[in-house]
């Protein structure tokens, strides 16, 4: 009797001692999902925020990535008048856009990216989307994907927004010229939540078109004023030759979003 005795004793306490380890280690994991959270938990919010879109209608045209962007300058004294007070969906900031041309472009997506963890005073408070986009001979999927490859990020915590693309070989049937002139790299300012929550849907070697306004922006903070200038060619290159891309309207996937 005393070693059955005993037996159900250690049993007992056995038994004990596992349920304190599994009580321990649950805490330990709510603890961890709790510093997770708290850690990530403005990119937790954002997607929350821009989690759903929902088209204002459908077009089945083929989105005809072959063409040449359409942009109609604004004259420069007209287009000074005519701002935009932009408030920032993730900040309490609103920024002044100077629209400088109306601008639509039908492209293949060659990159994108939404993660800026470190913000700056204006510039990612407004231009929430960066995509690389290709066209001409460039905009073919499979031309693409052979030939070359891309990714956008911000160079380092502080630094600008970057599009990097590598060519895969130098035997190529088109010259660097033309491929320089048929991708470019735009920041894009959502001009409602909706745009921002589909442009969150877009993955990469997918057809896109883009609608909307090129713009300068400016931000007014007490003495130091920010600014950014879009570019207004394709033909330009390195820093500053980027479209800064006021999007009222954008078609994926066969469905309008606006």
């Amino acid at each position: 009797m005393d070693k059955l005795h005993n037996i159900e004793e250690i049993e007992q306490q056995l038994n004990l001692d596992i349920k304190r380890h599994n009580k321990h280690k649950n805490i330990i994991l709510v603890l961890v999902v709790l510093i997770f959270c708290f850690c990530f938990r403005n990119v937790i919010s954002y997607h929350i925020k821009f989690a759903f879109a929902f088209p204002a209608g459908t077009d089945k045209t083929i989105i005809n990535t072959n063409q040449e962007p359409i942009q109609v300058n604004y004259d420069e004294n007209l287009s000074n008048k005519k701002t935009i007070k932009y408030h920032s969906m993730i900040e309490n900031k609103t920024i002044e856009l100077i629209p400088r041309a109306s601008y639509k472009i039908s492209a293949l997506v060659t990159a994108h990216n939404s993660f800026f963890p470190v913000k700056d005073k204006m510039f990612d408070a407004a231009a929430l989307y960066d995509i690389g986009l290709a066209w001409g001979k460039l905009g073919d999927r499979d031309f693409y994907k052979k030939y070359f490859n891309s990714y956008t990020a911000k160079n380092g915590l502080f630094g600008p927004r970057l599009l990097w693309t590598e060519m895969k070989t130098s035997q190529m049937p088109i010259t660097q010229e033309y491929a320089k002139a048929h991708f470019s790299h735009s920041h894009l300012i959502p001009a409602t939540r909706n745009i921002m929550s589909a442009l969150l849907k877009i993955k990469d070697h997918e057809n896109i078109e883009i609608e909307g306004e090129l713009v300068d922006m400016k931000y007014v903070d007490g003495r130091r004023t920010y600014s950014s200038q879009t570019s207004l060619t394709r033909l330009d290159t390195g820093l500053g030759a980027c479209e800064n891309i006021y999007v009222t309207k954008i078609k994926y996937r066969n469905k309008i979003y606006k």
